[in-house]
Formats: C-alpha cells, structure tokens, sequence
C-alpha cells in the first residue's frame, strides 16, 4: 500500500502544480475510498504518504475555494501526524503535526482568510523541518502580512526565507507580488525602507526587483524562465527520450535557456552537452506556457531535429552526471515514461510535426480553445518540410534553423531499434528538467 500511496500522492501533485486542482481534489477523495483499510495496521512509511497525500489535496480544494473539503482533507492529514507524533523527513514528506500545521496557514490565506493566516502563522515553530518548507511557509506568512498593510514585518519575512534559500525566495511569486507592489506604491525611486531591512540586510536581487518596480508598466510584464528541447526520430517515426539519473521519469534532450541565448541556441547548446552530437535543427514544432507552483511562469520550445542517420546515432555520447540511457519509443510509449505535463507537449509536438501544423502554440502542453481549429497566415505559408535546404537564410549566430532531409535506418540493421546503453564520458553539467 506504500507504492499505492505513493502513487496517488505523486499524481496528486502534478495535478496540483499543473492547475488542475479539480483533478487533485477528485483523486485524492478517491483515494479516501481507496487507502482506509490499510490504516488500521499502518507502518510508518505508510502514515508519511498518506498525510502529504491529503496536504496536497487540502491545497487543491483550498484552491478551489472549496472549505468543506479542505477541511475534511486536513483533519485526515491530521490524524496521521498525531498518530506519527513528530515530525520527520522520510522519504522526503517532511510530514508531521508542524507541516499540517503550516498547511492549515496556506489553505486559509488560499481561500482568502488573511486575518486568519496573519494571526497564527508567525507562532508555528518550522525550525525542525526542511529550508524548503521553512522558506515556503515565510513566504505565506508574509503574503498575509503584506495583505494587512504590515509591510515591515512582511518584509522581513520575505528576508529571513531568501537568507535560508536565495534561490528559491528569489524566484518564488509569493515573494515577487508583495515586493512588487510595495515598491509601486513608493512611486519613483525605492526608498531606503526598501534597500536596508530593520535588520540591516537587503540582497541587491530584492534591490534590483524593487527598482524594476518603479516603473508601472514594467512591474506588470511577466518574466518566465524558458527551456527548449529537441525531438530526434527514428525511421520507424518513434522518439528520441533519455533517462536521467536524477529522477524515475523519461525526459528529452533539452534544458534551461540561460542569459544572452535564444531558445535555438539553448537547444543546440544542451543536445550538444547531453548527447555529443550536433544534428541541425529542422524547425520549430510547439511553443508551450507551463507556469507550475516551484517556477513561476515558464515557456518551453520544443524543435525538430528530424530523423537522426546512423552515424549521428553511433557517434552518441551521453553525459555522465546526467544522463543514464536513451531509447526510441513509439508515441503510445510517451506517457508510460513520463509525467503527463511532458507527454502532452511532445504528443501535441508530434502530430503537429506528421499533419504539417506546426509550429503550434500550447497551454500546460494543449492547444487552448479556438487556436487548435486555426491555423495561422504563417503557419498557412511555411514551406513544406522537404523543400527547404541547407541554402535557407542562417540565424544570427551563423547556426541554419532547417536541414535537409537524411536518409533511413535501415530497417534491418537499426542500432536504435532497441533500448540503449552507451558508453559515457564526462561533458559540462546542464539543467535537464523539462
């Protein structure tokens, strides 16, 4: 029941993090039906699963300003933290009485209750629990805060998380919003409120977002992250997917766009980091916003690196730190290896690439209502893929965004026909999360 449990939970939160809190709230109200037999004798491990499990669906229904079940969800969590009676880390839950405790703060400031969050957030002790619980739980005490026009205190909050974990209180909207708008409502330059805590300390990050603020217009602009990934083909039409030994899912060849880079070049730079090999890309196939609870905004290019000939595939090196084995699968294997998020783009990647469609504009990996029945003018007017050539207008860095068609696997003597494990050698690290 364990790897049940497990199971529900983790698909809990990826409904969660991907907006479909109706989903999560279903699942988990399944699961109510499903798990209570095995509480009767549960060990432990079994305990830490099942109570994250229904933090996570307090958070959907919270979401979903639905109190009743939020309500019930966490008085389910809190019966295991009290049969655990302490709080621990196992299995990385961080589950106990404390995180049930931070979470009824969450869902009461998620379903508006300020007041409420504001009263009893600062008198929960986080100091047992991870840096990521601690800084994510200031971060909700200070929107509740800033939400009661207690700035100062809010701003310390927001402080305290990014001395505990800068990356994370930097990047993370609840930390964005209140600075943000605090500084709009300075008008003009931040004063020195704004560049010195009560403490004394300030990060030049928060500084710099607090001055990009002054300007009205510009605090409303969004700033995602970008990724960009490439899809590679067998003859037989399947897909490229390789399996990273940072976590139990299948990804693709692909990583964070870093500064100074277009999406293109992030794509070549990171196949070329992941693979050991230089194929040019054919064209764009899908553009995707996924903005996800962890990341804030994010867009993801996905492009076509057509189908690889066999001495680009034999002469593939996977980097070492990264990256275990690949495989080609076929495109009813993409979501038995992969998160369902990650799927849909390369699913909605692939038929736009066999019907001509693309590039295609995606929502959380879906084409939106009204945008997948119309193709645009330009779309309408690209070329067809085998009529381009290496002739086509190069980019700026000198790099050509098409490439001309290669020739067939052989079917009989396909290396790639079957699951890989290559020979590794060390390349430059690179961010692989999709």
């Amino acid at each position: 029941m364990v790897v049940t449990g497990s199971l529900f939970r983790s698909v809990a939160h990826c409904l969660l993090s991907n907006g479909w809190v109706d989903g999560a709230v279903q699942l988990v109200s399944d699961a109510a039906d499903y798990l209570p037999p095995a509480l009767r004798d549960a060990s432990a491990e079994f305990l830490w699963i099942y109570g994250t499990l229904f933090l996570a669906g307090s958070m959907a229904a919270a979401r979903a300003d639905d109190r009743a079940t939020t309500r019930a969800f966490l008085a389910e969590a809190d019966q295991a933290a009290h049969r655990l009676g302490r709080d621990a880390n196992h299995m990385w839950t961080a589950f106990g009485p404390t995180n049930v405790a931070i979470h009824r703060v969450a869902t009461v400031a998620e379903l508006g209750d300020m007041q409420v969050a504001m009263d009893f957030g600062p008198q929960i002790d986080t100091s047992g629990l991870p840096i990521e619980r601690r800084t994510r739980h200031n971060l909700e005490v200070a929107r509740a805060l800033s939400a009661r026009n207690r700035t100062g205190d809010a701003l310390s909050m927001i402080l305290e998380a990014e001395q505990w974990a800068p990356e994370q209180a930097r990047s993370h909207y609840l930390a964005h919003d209140p600075v943000l708008t605090w500084v709009r409502n300075q008008r003009g330059r931040p004063s020195r409120r704004w560049r010195s805590s009560p403490t004394g300390y300030m990060s030049s990050e928060v500084a710099t977002l607090g001055h990009m603020a002054a300007s009205e217009h510009e605090a409303k602009m969004a700033h995602p992250r970008m990724a960009a990934g490439a899809l590679f083909f067998d003859a037989g039409g399947r897909v490229l997917m390789v399996r990273p030994t940072y976590n139990d899912h299948w990804d693709i060849p692909g990583g964070y766009v870093e500064m100074g880079e277009s999406p293109l070049q992030a794509a070549i730079r990171e196949v070329r980091e992941e693979l050991g090999i230089t194929p040019p890309l054919v064209r764009l196939l899908a553009v995707d916003w996924a903005p996800n609870d962890t990341e804030g905004d994010k867009v993801l290019y996905l492009f076509d690196g057509g189908q690889l000939p066999p001495e680009t595939l034999a002469g593939m090196t996977l980097q070492a730190d990264e990256l275990k084995s690949f495989a080609f699968l076929a495109p009813d294997e993409v979501a038995e290896r992969t998160i369902p998020r990650l799927a849909r783009r390369i699913l909605a990647a692939i038929e736009a690439r066999s019907s001509g469609a693309a590039p295609i504009y995606l929502e959380h990996g879906q084409q939106p209502n009204g945008v997948a029945d119309a193709q645009s003018p330009y779309v309408r007017s690209l070329p067809p893929l085998a009529s381009i050539s290496q002739d086509s207008e190069p980019l700026p860095n000198g790099q050509p965004l098409v490439a001309t068609s290669t020739q067939p696997l052989p079917g009989s003597s396909d290396p790639a026909s079957h699951h890989h494990q290559l020979r590794s050698s060390p390349m430059p690290s690179s961010v692989g999360s999709k």
